[in-house]
């Protein structure tokens, strides 16, 4: 006699489901998991990468909301950017740009971009000490930064040194380039080519401590610092640099007419 075994209820395959099932399962992912996982999903198949992936109205779509999550977040640095600085959710044009952007968030690199404070006397250029207060938390961003430049080959940095408003005129933009030197040399023997540096002077931190930028305080305390600015050139199909981002976005005192560029570009 011959018995006939129960088998379970077939289940639809996913490739059944409608595509805006598909699409809604995409941007569910999108909105809650890491980037790399929706890109994951998008490359399940050929019909998922059309849906998502390749589609222009999509993609835009899941930037504007990781985009936003960026913006609504605060962080201070970008809350106090200049009203001339372009939204991160208007400048990002790509997924890899997104990427990057939440890369650096991540980092924290949107809190705080500092990789040093001058904490004594205006002549001292000097990296800060492995027993000094400050050091583990400046360490963390120079490894954030390192991180970066590893992850996003492309990537590149701008250090802006500074010295404080004592510094006398006659000394001042040496000191900012020797103490701007000695971070870029913490940074990375190795990378110094993708590593831009130019020395303000107290130029900036002048503007600086009439603002209320976040670091405006250690402006108004005669303080030098030396911040960084992190790139990624996204290039074009035809192999031309067409967009770059820039994070943490600049402050509004760099854009003050009064002021210009350093002449050289370390």
């Amino acid at each position: 006699m011959t018995t006939h075994q129960d088998h379970p209820p077939s289940r639809p395959e996913f490739s059944m489901l409608p595509d805006e099932i598909l699409v809604k399962i995409g941007m569910s992912v999108a909105r809650v998991c890491d980037i790399k996982d929706f890109v994951s999903l998008s490359s399940c198949s050929k019909r998922l990468k059309m849906l998502l992936l390749d589609s222009e109205p999509t993609v835009s779509k899941v930037i504007r909301i990781r985009t936003s999550m960026i913006e609504s977040s605060q962080p201070p640095l970008l809350a106090s950017c200049s009203p001339k600085t372009q939204p991160i959710s208007e400048s990002v044009r790509t997924l890899q740009q997104l990427e990057f952007c939440e890369s650096v968030a991540r980092h924290r690199l949107l809190e705080e971009n500092r990789l040093y404070g001058q904490h004594d006397n205006f002549l001292d250029c000097s990296f800060p000490a492995p027993t000094t207060p400050s050091y583990s938390e400046i360490r963390g961003r120079i490894d954030a930064v390192q991180d970066i430049l590893r992850k996003y080959p492309s990537a590149t940095i701008v250090l802006d040194a500074h010295t404080g408003t004592q510094a006398p005129d006659q000394m001042a933009d040496m000191l900012s380039f020797h103490r701007g030197t000695k971070v870029r040399e913490a940074l990375s023997s190795r990378m110094l080519h993708r590593i831009d540096m130019r020395a303000w002077g107290k130029k900036v931190s002048v503007l600086a401590s009439a603002s209320k930028h976040p670091h405006g305080t250690m402006a108004r305390q005669g303080k030098g610092w030396v911040e960084v600015f992190v790139r990624l050139e996204t290039m074009s199909r035809r192999g031309r640099f067409e967009t770059t981002i820039e994070l943490p976005p600049r402050p509004e005192f760099y854009h003050n007419k009064a002021i210009r560029m350093p002449d050289e570009l370390m």
